[in-house]
């Protein structure tokens, strides 16, 4: 099936008079806000408000106050969209999104019982984004296998590489890293080791990380950079078992596992990539200007102070660990970019923030923030995507005042 995502874009929906000071005065909200999408912008340029009263334990960068919303990425009345991931394609020019879906009707629930990777491309970064097709879904995955979700892509000279998360026994520890390969964006696709799975908790064992073999959520959340070593690095998030508070609690980590290439076979490493106190996930990996980062959510705040935060980690030893003093608080809240109607949806959550942060890179530098949130601007029951600009020339800057 091929159709077109169509969503007017959010810069033509701006309702609101702006300050010298840059700051968003709301107008009133027309009757018909709740059948249209009228998103009011806050063009962020001074502090965020989110921050405000906040002792921050990192500073932010300039991307996280230079972000602009113009327009919705994916989205429709059918269907919960997550773990949106773009790419372009340098031949021609076209943009590709690839996404993981599910049917609403098991609302947030679907992501591990009915998720499908979709493919979506565009003339321009900013869309709009018409389906090119369905990649994998319950009917196409190998025997044993069962509802993608966690998707990446990535190029590697002139391979393309989309990991992804399947499935694959009942339960949460079931989750598995697989991955598909191809000359071209638009396939065909190859799935590696002929079942497409790289990376399962059974893996560690012998290489004395329990935190993984036992892991309650198994291995999820992947992503793949080749580091500037050579080696391919494969990051993964896992459970681990932690004292807070002076009470046992799972906490989810980052580890990585090497390999000489693209596909495998991948060993798990020694120790666990990320210190963080609380819950992180998501992960984005890349490599910028030959420093390896990753760009995570901050579930609780444990790392920058703003929970519901995304955390910029980069490495200092090739890409192998990443500290929290290190960190930066790289996205702050959805409301520091955009003030919703009174009226709309939660498909998902009430919570202030933005999931599954990912960036599209143009020329090899940083040009936009995707990703969805549990808040519905357009009052579907199902959740949606957004594209942000960058508007800075250095984003991973530290912002002072």
């Amino acid at each position: 099936m091929n159709h077109t995502i169509t969503f007017l874009r959010l810069a033509t929906l701006t309702a609101a008079v702006f300050t010298s000071a840059g700051v968003a005065i709301p107008a009133p909200v027309p009757q018909d806000a709740v059948t249209s999408p009228n998103a009011i912008i806050a063009e962020t340029r001074g502090p965020l408000r989110s921050c405000a009263k906040l002792s921050l334990n990192v500073p932010p960068i300039e991307m996280a106050k230079h972000l602009t919303p113009v327009n919705f990425a994916l989205g429709d009345s059918q269907h919960f969209y997550w773990c949106v991931s773009g790419i372009r394609d340098d031949n021609d020019g076209t943009f590709h999104l690839f996404a993981a879906r599910w049917p609403n009707a098991p609302r947030m629930a679907g992501w591990h019982e009915n998720g499908e990777l979709v493919h979506f491309t565009a003339k321009k970064a900013e869309g709009p984004y018409t389906e090119a097709g369905i990649l994998l879904d319950n009917t196409t995955l190998p025997q044993g296998q069962h509802s993608v979700h966690n998707v990446r892509v990535d190029r590697f000279d002139n391979t393309y590489s989309i990991v992804y998360i399947v499935q694959t026994r009942p339960g949460r520890e079931g989750q598995s890293i697989a991955q598909l390969t191809s000359n071209s964006l638009n396939g065909p696709w190859k799935l590696t080791n002929g079942d497409g799975i790289l990376l399962r908790r059974e893996d560690a064992k012998g290489h004395n990380r329990p935190d993984i073999e036992f892991s309650s959520c198994g291995v999820n959340n992947p992503d793949i950079v080749r580091l500037p070593n050579g080696k391919y690095c494969l990051y993964f998030k896992h459970a681990h078992l932690i004292t807070h508070n002076g009470k046992p609690r799972s906490i989810t980590r980052y580890s990585t596992a090497l390999a000489d290439t693209l596909t495998g076979p991948y060993t798990i490493t020694a120790k666990q990539a990320t210190d963080n106190p609380l819950n992180i996930e998501d992960a984005e990996a890349f490599v910028y200007k030959d420093t390896p980062y990753l760009l995570t959510t901050d579930n609780f705040g444990s790392v920058t102070g703003l929970k519901g935060a995304c955390i910029l980690w980069p490495s200092y030893d090739g890409g192998l660990t990443f500290r929290s003093k290190n960190a930066r608080l790289a996205v702050g809240h959805f409301s520091d970019y955009i003030v919703p109607p009174k009226r709309v949806t939660y498909p998902y959550s009430r919570e202030d923030k933005f999931e599954r942060p990912s960036l599209l890179f143009i020329g090899g530098e940083p040009k936009y923030f995707i990703a969805p949130t549990g808040i519905n601007i357009l009052r579907h029951t199902g959740t949606h995507s957004l594209i942000l600009r960058i508007e800075t020339p250095d984003p991973f800057a530290d912002s002072h005042p």
